[in-house]
């Protein structure tokens, strides 16, 4: 029997997929499944999606459960250890928390007993909290427990808040014909009706699609946004330097959901990268707004709420016809949600809205107003400091570099706000995008030896303890943040290749920074504000050009770590807790400086 194919745009779009991540090409239905699982996950998630990401959400293999990824967002951050929890919620009332599984299949029609497949290993998913004494069909892989493990702290955590979290279901297939899918609706508003007897959800959804709908997810992904909408009621701003054109008036709902509402999905637009802000449905300014709108206060909506404030790189204008491509909300995130939410009320297209709309192609400009107009509610760092000017230039300075390895010249992008660069045609690999995120692990790291802080969620840890201390200064040349970078973008694509047997290692890598460090440099590790760091970056820079000697110090590095470990106080330890210990970090420098001191004694 011959097997089951998929389309020719799907497989184009995969092969890109692939090649913009720089991920080595598996079977078929693998393939489909990251892709798929890619797809699904990153409508939901507005910050760059990393390699490392793709990596954390799939789950697929044996005893997967029937299930091939799964996504768990605590306020647009991915969540992948127990850790990341109480970092992310501690200490606040509101936190936005989203469930999402991905199951796929190349086959080009609905079978019931593998969606049932799928939808029981997500109930059973949520048994460890919900009915801890019931017994499980099916057996977990490693994977799947530890994402269970999370979700049932997760749920413990946030029990006592007042909104529960949100549940989404995907199951694709392989058809491209979704009227020929045969999907079998009974069945799955049944399921959705189980999850939803759980307790645990404020909204469960279960969406079931061939590959038509997965073309639209992707192209979304790469897509910059382009509108058309009538704003009749509306005044030109006087004429402002580094201003093409701006506007203030008024717009109706029934226009303004345009710039918010993707028809062919039915999902909210991701146009907020540029707000410093992400939304939170529990702030008390959302609650505020969305009463407004249900006690029927519709007509004064337009008095009581700040509006909406919009950055437009291109903007055409014929009589009241507004044309805004490449646009971002800059300010109103937060209302332009709760208006998505309350789309469907009765009343709704009596709304309105006041609308700012500045046409700029000045990103200094851009940042002055972003800055300006988001000063009403909690602001994140990492956000405000994309701003600063060290980050701006550090930006310059990455656009200005390149390394090669063999005849490739390689260029990275520091992506100092979320979201930027994923939409730019002339960045065709997205794995070279380093974001805030990545900056301060890699540097944190090789340059701060605090790589055990570097795992899961960094922003409070190091924010809190480390950055005031020594990291983004003005005073600091910028070669060690692009080195760190390079080498933990080399050395994650050596771990991640198959051949090299490493991924084992993974868990490491940001240690193996460090130890590269002290191989290669040794004990005299200039400061990142002294002129001779510079040399110091080439010297690493240059061992990481060369793919063999690279490659022996990488075997080096995890030499060093496998010798630690076989000191007495780490023997009996579990391997993902060695690695976060600040003993480990002390005993692996010792050793790979004595290697060091061996080497130069020779």
């Amino acid at each position: 029997m011959k097997k089951p194919s998929l389309d020719r745009i799907t497989t184009d779009f995969i092969r890109k997929f692939l090649d913009a991540y720089e991920i080595e090409q598996e079977s078929i239905s693998k393939d489909f499944e990251k892709f798929s699982s890619y797809c699904a996950i990153k409508q939901h998630y507005s910050s760059h999606f990393e390699s490392e990401d793709i990596d954390n959400i799939s789950v697929g293999e044996t005893s997967d459960t029937g299930i091939d990824a799964v996504g768990i967002i605590i306020d647009n951050k991915l969540v992948d250890s127990v850790e990341d929890i109480d970092l992310l919620i501690d200490g606040k009332e509101n936190v936005q928390i989203l469930f999402i599984f991905v199951q796929s299949t190349i086959s080009h029609q609905f079978k019931s007993t593998k969606f049932r497949d799928f939808t029981i290993g997500v109930k059973e998913f949520f048994y460890d909290y919900a009915f801890p004494q019931k017994t499980k069909t099916k057996q977990r892989s490693k994977k799947v427990d530890s994402k269970a493990h999370i979700a049932c702290k997760l749920l413990d955590k946030t029990s006592v808040m007042s909104e529960r979290p949100k549940c989404d279901l995907y199951y694709f297939m392989g058809n491209d014909v979704e009227s020929k899918l045969g999907i079998n609706k009974n069945l799955i508003n049944s399921e959705k009706e189980d999850l939803i007897n759980f307790n645990l959800f404020n909204e469960v959804n279960i969406k079931v699609h061939g590959t038509s709908y997965l073309h639209t997810l992707y192209r979304q992904t790469l897509a910059k946004p382009k509108v058309q909408i009538y704003f009749p009621h509306k005044v030109s701003l006087p004429e402002i330097k580094d201003v093409t054109q701006s506007y203030i008036g008024r717009i109706c709902f029934s226009e303004y959901k345009k710039l918010i509402l993707d028809e062919k999905t039915g999902n909210i637009r991701n146009v907020f990268e540029d707000n410093v802000r992400h939304f939170n449905e529990k702030y008390s300014i959302n609650k505020e707004i969305k009463k407004t709108i249900e006690k029927d206060n519709i007509e004064k909506f337009v008095l009581l709420n700040n509006g909406i404030t919009i950055v437009v790189k291109k903007l055409s204008t014929s009589a009241d016809y507004f044309t805004l491509e490449d646009y971002q909300i800059v300010n109103g995130c937060q209302t332009s949600h709760i208006l998505y939410q309350c789309r469907n009320n009765p009343r709704i297209h009596d709304l309105w809205i006041t609308l700012k709309i500045i046409h700029t192609e000045n990103q200094g400009i851009a940042n002055d107003i972003t800055t300006a107009t988001n000063s009403q509610t909690e602001v994140s760092f990492e956000a405000l400091n994309s701003l600063l000017k060290f980050h701006r230039d550090l930006e310059d300075y990455y656009l200005s570099s390149s390394y090669k390895i063999g005849k490739d010249e390689i260029n990275l992008y520091y992506a100092r706000q979320e979201g930027k660069y994923d939409k730019d045609a002339n960045v065709p690999y997205k794995s070279r995008i380093i974001s805030m995120k990545d900056q301060v692990k890699s540097f944190a790291a090789m340059f701060m030896n605090i790589p055990h802080e570097s795992y899961g969620f960094y922003g409070q840890r190091l924010k809190a303890r480390r950055i005031d201390e020594g990291m983004f200064k003005d005073d600091h040349f910028f070669e060690p943040y692009y080195t760190s970078s390079v080498a933990h973008y080399e050395l994650y694509k050596y771990i991640k290749n198959k051949s090299n047997n490493a991924n084992s290692y993974n868990i490491a890598r940001f240690h193996i920074l460090m130890i590269l460090k002290y191989l290669i440099l040794g004990d005299n590790i200039p400061k990142a504000n002294h002129e001779s760091i510079k040399a110091a970056c080439d010297l690493i820079i240059g061992v990481v050009q060369k793919k063999r000697i690279f490659k022996k110090y990488v075997i080096e590095c995890i030499d060093v770590i496998k010798q630690a470990k076989k000191e007495p106080e780490f023997q009996n330890r579990q391997e993902n807790q060695i690695f976060k210990v600040e003993s480990f970090v002390e005993k692996i420098k010792e050793i790979a400086l004595e290697r060091k001191r061996q080497e130069t004694n020779i």
